[in-house]
């Protein structure tokens, strides 16, 4: 699965699914959104983030994810850190 991430002016992600744009909700209640990476993910963690996070994005396309586990992520799915 492959998603965009956007950084919140708090410093935490917006994570949606790389077919998608940030929605007005998203933009509305955590922007202003910046994109700052795509990643692909082969298959999803079974772990509680991952299944929050595809939960979260089944209900509403988009998933909020703390600082620290955004760059988590997304280090892991591309192997470098964001910056």
């Amino acid at each position: 699965m492959e998603f965009k991430a956007y950084r919140r002016p708090d410093g935490a992600f917006v994570l949606v699914p790389d077919c998608l744009v940030a929605s007005r909700d998203a933009q509305g209640r955590h922007g202003p959104l910046t994109l700052v990476a795509r990643f692909d993910v082969d298959c999803p963690l079974d772990d509680p983030v991952w299944h929050r996070v595809l939960a979260d994005i089944d209900r509403q396309s988009y998933a909020v994810v703390r600082r620290d586990t955004g760059e988590q992520l997304i280090r892991l799915a591309t192997g470098h850190a964001i910056v």
